[in-house]
């Protein structure tokens, strides 16, 4: 029993290790590119550049105009975040712990929004957009990633308060708390791990976002990360080395923030199947 321990333990490891390298690569090879000269990318695609060559980043931040796209996305990001942990928590307290009619028939609404793809709803969400005069805006795209985020949210903030200890609700309530205070007071900064989690979650998601970005927004002045890097692909044409600049620079926010919070979001996803 020891021996087949031992062998699956290598299999998994060796799995895990190879995923990691097919998923490392790419972002190291692009790192590396954004650093060389463009000819060197031609000549010598898996070396390492012979200068290390900064000024790429600060070429592709000035033509790219990514000042303005990662402003963008900044502020629909932190709204947007804001929203969806708002409403999620709440929601998903209230289908963990409440009792109260149609509660089975909600959370089976919710579950089926996660079965509808964004892009079987893009047209219709546009035409919704357009005649509430929110094209264009940053309300209008916060809106709809707040939207499409929500189901997916709510599921997992109530599995969370699903798994939270009754007995400390029951105490409090036996103390005289009421049931906004028993959430308040006792329940939401237990959920603060999987609200932190959450957080980073949706951070991504909505950094990354491109269709709806694509089609919600038309203004260059509006454009976030992802539409202004794909409409710098063209001005920067066959230069790789400033493509790769550019796509560092999208990408170098998100990953801060997970470097930052990466004990966060461990903690958050796992803290509910401790409890359990």
């Amino acid at each position: 029993m020891g021996i087949r321990l031992k062998v699956e333990r290598v299999i998994i490891l060796s799995v895990l290790i190879l995923v990691a390298f097919i998923s490392t690569v790419p972002f190291l090879w692009v790192a590396v590119s954004s650093l060389k000269t463009n000819m060197e990318i031609f000549l010598q695609p898996l070396g390492l550049p012979s200068e290390l060559l900064w000024r790429n980043f600060t070429k592709a931040w000035i033509v790219g105009r990514f000042g303005i796209y990662l402003m963008n996305s900044a502020i629909v990001g932190v709204f947007n975040v804001a929203a969806v942990i708002s409403l999620s928590t709440l929601a998903g307290y209230g289908l963990a712990r409440l009792t109260f009619r149609l509660k089975n028939t909600i959370f089976a609404a919710f579950t089926l929004g996660l079965t509808v793809p964004t892009q079987a709803i893009i047209i219709p969400v546009y035409y919704n957009l357009r005649a509430l005069g929110l094209v264009n805006t940053y309300l209008g795209l916060i809106l709809v990633e707040t939207a499409i985020a929500l189901p997916y949210s709510i599921l997992l903030m109530r599995a969370f308060f699903i798994s939270a200890p009754a007995e400390l609700g029951e105490a409090a309530r036996i103390d005289g708390c009421s049931e906004c205070g028993v959430f308040w007071h006792i329940f939401l900064p237990l959920a603060i791990p999987a609200m932190l989690a959450l957080t980073i979650l949706q951070f991504m998601s909505s950094w990354k976002s491109f269709i709806l970005p694509l089609v919600t927004l038309y203004s260059d002045e509006m454009r976030t990360i992802p539409l202004g890097l794909m409409f710098y692909s063209s001005k920067a044409g066959t230069n790789f080395n400033l493509l790769a600049a550019g796509a560092m620079i999208a990408a170098i926010p998100v990953i801060l923030i997970y470097v930052i919070c990466n004990r966060y979001f461990v903690e958050g996803l796992t803290v509910g199947s401790i409890k359990g």
